[in-house]
């Protein structure tokens, strides 16, 4: 009985052995998976914002593609505006020299005209604009305009209709009829009073005209 002893011992040390090398083996292998799982994750995160990345490259490529194409549209529209004086600050030695040049051109009679002081408002812009307005421009567009009165009396209605298509021609800015009324005036012609707003851009912040 004792000479069996040391046989049993020596046979549980190598399985003892056996089993640790398992237990190591099979740590190592949890381990190997486990960062193995963990760096296929990061890889699909990290393909995943590669992706929202590219879609929102893609979409702003998209964009600045539709403001090209919009700019491409309206660019003669913009540098007809230019050269009228649409972009420039009000003028009201401009403005009132026009009116006095048209009416030296077609020989018209005394007229009277009130030039009242700028105006400045808001001009909102159309909701397509938005993608490529400026982010951290967060107030609306600014314009500016003159109210004008005119009064001319005893004209012919063609008369009339010549002296505003020339000062609307020759006058920097851009207008717009606001009201008119037109009243015969006897046998002679026709007796004119109508106000118009002409329009400029940038306004003249902090500027009054007298």
């Amino acid at each position: 009985m004792n000479a069996a002893a040391p046989t049993t011992q020596s046979t549980r040390n190598p399985l003892k052995r056996s089993a640790i090398r398992v237990g190591i083996v099979l740590v190592l292998t949890g381990a190997v998976l486990t960062g193995a799982l963990h760096w296929q994750t990061y890889e699909t995160q990290q393909l995943a914002i590669v992706q929202g990345q590219l879609v929102q490259t893609q979409e702003q490529l998209r964009q600045t593609q539709r403001a090209r194409d919009n700019v491409e549209r309206h660019l003669h529209r913009y540098r007809t505006l230019e050269m009228s004086g649409f972009t420039a600050a009000p003028d009201r030695v401009a403005l009132i020299e026009a009116l006095l040049a048209a009416q030296a051109r077609l020989a018209l009679p005394t007229i009277r005209y009130t030039l009242s002081p700028v105006v400045e408002t808001q001009f909102p812009l159309p909701p397509e604009a938005s993608p490529w307005r400026d982010s951290g421009d967060t107030s609306p567009a600014q314009i500016a305009y003159q109210p004008l009165e005119l009064k001319l009396v005893e004209v012919h209605e063609g008369e009339w209709l010549a002296f505003l298509a020339d000062v609307q021609q020759n006058a920097p800015g851009w207008s717009r009829i606001e009201r008119c009324a037109l009243r015969r005036s006897g046998a002679l012609g026709l007796d004119v009073d109508c106000t118009l707003r002409w329009w400029f851009t940038p306004p003249i912040h902090g500027e009054t005209e007298e």
